[in-house]
């Protein structure tokens, strides 16, 4: 089940109570689970979380020693947690000196979007021949908090609004119906929030504004059943 975290901002609770109540109707839907365990999989949803919202950004040091007085953890759950992260492409490092936040050029970027466009165009056409009423109302329900949560337009809500984009593409991943692709696709995610954390100074409204027109279309074309339009 979706777990709910009395430490979450009501419009998250209210959406995973739902995205609970939907997974309990349908065992289709699958956990993507934790990739490490105990401190290091605390440390690095931690620092992936930091990436995410450019907290650290391009080409800056993550200092280690800083990780291991933060989390009160040996430098073992640390090296593990940054060996993932530079699996995952967050991150280099460089041994005996240190860790680095990745720093991609423009054209790596592109490349990515365009990968990452045509995968997340795969699973919208796989969900809406698959999406039920009730899910699709529940996707209604996140794009609605997402627009509220927006309106209020306090930069401390950025790490809100990420969460609950986060719960309205993974609904739409979940309802696609392929866990592996899904999983795969879970992570091109988060790399992409990286990615756009280190965009522009001022651009976040524009794009906020795009994604919720986009969230909008998706809705409608599903309801439609057009999976291609979607």
């Amino acid at each position: 089940m979706v777990p709910t975290n009395n430490q979450d901002p009501p419009s998250i609770q209210i959406v995973r109570c739902q995205m609970a109540r939907l997974r309990c109707e349908d065992g289709s839907f699958l956990p993507a689970g934790p990739q490490l365990e105990g401190k290091a999989g605390l440390i690095f949803d931690e620092v992936e979380r930091r990436l995410a919202t450019g907290q650290y950004a391009f080409g800056a040091q993550i200092v280690t020693a800083d990780l291991v007085k933060e989390f009160a953890a040996s430098r073992a759950p640390v090296t593990m947690a940054m060996n993932l992260l530079q699996s995952a492409g967050y991150v280099t490092i460089r041994p005996q000196v240190g860790v680095w936040v990745a720093s991609p050029g423009d054209e790596e970027i592109l490349d990515f979007f365009r990968l990452y466009a045509r995968s997340e165009g795969l699973h919208t056409a796989n969900a809406t021949r698959r999406a039920t009423s009730e899910a699709i109302s529940v996707l209604e329900l996140i794009g609605g908090q997402i627009e509220q949560v927006e309106a209020g337009g306090d930069q401390s809500c950025d790490r809100e609004l990420l969460a609950l984009c986060s719960l309205f593409h993974s609904l739409i991943r979940q309802l696609a119906g392929t866990p592996w692709l899904c999983q795969h696709s879970a992570s091109a995610w988060r790399m992409s929030n990286f990615l756009s954390a280190n965009r522009p100074a001022g651009s976040q409204p524009a794009l906020y504004a795009q994604g919720n027109e986009f969230r909008k279309a998706i809705i409608e074309k599903m309801k439609a059943k057009d999976g291609k339009a979607a």
